[in-house]
């Protein structure tokens, strides 16, 4: 039977509607959290994302109904809810078209939405039964209202159940397409290059590419993809007969992720850039960060296969025992004079310029001056290690030195990008840990000299951990020192960052807050000058920054 009631009727298409863009809006941050369902839950709660607008209507519409009786009151207890579910529907933003970076429709995407928003009219059904089986009474008016809230506050849950019910097809799914990459790479046969750290790796893999593909064929994997699905893609896709070498990126996700990734691609050689912060939150301690990296070159040896290490970013504590076990497998890259008896490559007299970085490398008794056109003296480390990986494979020193010569800069990673007539940009974008942050501080100071402002926007670093606020603080005191004038958006997050510019800053230098990325951008559009130099220093996901109108 159709209820009479037309607002009966209409109120639960509302919440249907609300609910499916509610649930694109979820499904965004789940999918930037990688569908990991107690990272989803703890960013939920952090975040105190919970629905206020639509349940504030059905909250009084349901007192009010309660309180009126009858068909009054049921058209006032459910009339506010459902104008609230539609106005509400109907602006808030499409993310698969707004937002950093959009919502990304993949097949796993669709199916995921679809199992939870037929949670959503699984529940929603008897709960609409309910309303109109207990009629118009006061009683009835608040219990529809109630149940309201419920469907509405539960919205993020529907993708979280719907996400297990998903696994077991999900993982079928994903094992043919691991399948498929391992196929294809026992095909090929390349020459396995694999590189894993704290921060660096994207750099060096970047590097190390230009290197070998300046003589034969080379597949790196592109951009920041380091997951086995991003991997095995890759292969099945991009990996031809004749490619030599594979540079593959592994990303450390928890204890055992990079032996997975080592499973599908088995390295014969191999590279650790660093062991540091960057994965603090997720690993909580230094020594779990290095025993998931270090699965790397227990996979490597494995296969008799050289691992080089970059021994100033790797703690002497996660790193003497481990090469003093097998010694013969591990090539040491770093400052040190020890490195030279033990046979490793020293970096001295490194510099940086407005060409880029030089910098010295020995090795054996031999040292030649390398030069590169990209910036940042923290890739120093990045191209010494490449460097040391080209040796390792057979790349003679002068092939592999000459070709660093043409290395193009690295997108959003210290890229200097300067046009006529306008200022001059440091993106540093994706590239945001301590580290690297001192280091982009080092090249605003070196392009800006003493003649030009020094502008730095940023909104701090992310995954630190327990080392969040000392870390920020320690920044922050150096940004004070350096630049004249600090972007800082969502200060809130980190405040550390805040007192520390405070207490670092020379006089003159000043700090604004800005509560998003793009509204630092419209302040520099109207008051930037052209002789500004601007350094861009991580620009985080809507995760992150957004702060959700719900």
């Amino acid at each position: 039977m159709i209820p009479s009631n037309p607002v009966l009727a209409l109120a639960p298409l509302a919440l249907l509607f609300f609910g499916a863009k509610r649930l694109l809006t979820f499904l965004h941050l789940f999918q930037q959290e990688e569908y990991d369902s107690r990272r989803f839950l703890s960013w939920l709660w952090n975040a105190r994302a919970f629905d206020k607008r639509v349940s504030l209507g059905l909250l009084v519409g349901g007192i009010a109904g309660a309180y009126l009786g009858g068909v009054e009151g049921q058209h006032v207890a459910l009339g506010l809810g459902t104008v609230a579910a539609l106005f509400v529907g109907y602006y808030a933003p499409d993310p698969r078209k707004a937002g950093k970076k959009p919502l990304n429709m993949t097949k796993r995407a669709r199916r995921l939405i679809g199992v939870a928003f037929l949670l959503l009219i699984l529940l929603a059904t008897p709960a609409s039964l309910a309303v109109w089986l207990i009629g118009p009474t006061a009683y009835g008016n608040a219990l529809a209202a109630a149940l309201g809230i419920v469907l509405v506050q539960l919205m993020p849950l529907y993708l979280v159940v719907a996400n297990m019910v998903m696994g077991p097809f999900e993982r079928r799914i994903n094992a043919r397409f691991l399948r498929e990459g391992s196929e294809a790479l026992a095909k090929v046969k390349p020459v396995v290059v694999a590189i894993t750290g704290s921060y660096g790796k994207t750099s060096t893999k970047h590097i190390l590419a230009h290197i070998l593909s300046s003589s034969v064929p080379t597949l790196a994997t592109p951009g920041s993809v380091n997951t086995p699905l991003g991997i095995a893609r890759i292969l099945r896709e991009r990996l031809k007969p004749n490619h030599r070498y594979l540079v593959v990126e592994m990303g450390a996700y928890g204890i055992g992720s990079i032996a997975r990734l080592c499973a599908l691609t088995p390295p014969d050689f191999a590279a650790i850039t660093a062991v540091g912060l960057a994965h603090h939150e997720r690993f909580k301690s230094l020594e779990a960060v290095a025993q998931a990296k270090f699965e790397i070159a227990e996979a490597a040896i494995a296969r008799h296969g050289r691992v080089v290490l970059d021994a100033d970013a790797i703690p002497a504590t996660a790193r003497d025992a481990r090469v003093a076990a097998n010694p013969a497998s591990f090539a040491l890259v770093g400052r040190a004079p020890e490195l030279v008896g033990l046979k490793g490559y020293l970096i001295a007299d490194a510099t940086q310029s407005e060409a880029g970085v030089a910098f010295t490398f020995a090795h054996q008794g031999a040292s030649v001056r390398v030069a590169a056109p990209i910036f940042g003296l923290h890739q120093v480390d990045n191209i010494a290690v490449a460097l040391a990986l080209a040796l390792e494979i057979g790349v003679p020193v002068e092939t592999a030195v000459a070709t660093l010569r043409t290395l193009p800069q690295i997108p959003h990673r210290l890229q200097v990008l300067r046009n006529e007539g306008q200022a001059t940009v440091i993106d540093d974008a994706y590239n945001a840990n301590p580290v690297g942050f001192a280091s982009a501080l080092d090249l605003l100071a070196t392009l800006a000299g003493k003649k030009h402002r020094r502008i730095l926007v940023t909104p701090g670093m992310v995954e630190l951990g327990q080392a969040h606020e000392a870390e920020h603080r320690r920044i922050g005191k150096l940004a004070g020192d350096t630049v004249d004038l600090a972007l800082v958006i969502r200060g809130a997050r980190i405040p550390s960052f805040i007192e520390g510019f405070e207490a670092g800053a020379r006089a003159g230098h000043e700090l604004e807050r800005f509560a998003s990325f793009a509204a630092a951008k419209r302040w520099l559009t109207e008051n930037g000058r052209p002789d500004d130099v601007i350094l861009y220093e991580n620009d985080l996901p809507d995760l992150y920054e957004t702060k959700l109108k719900l």
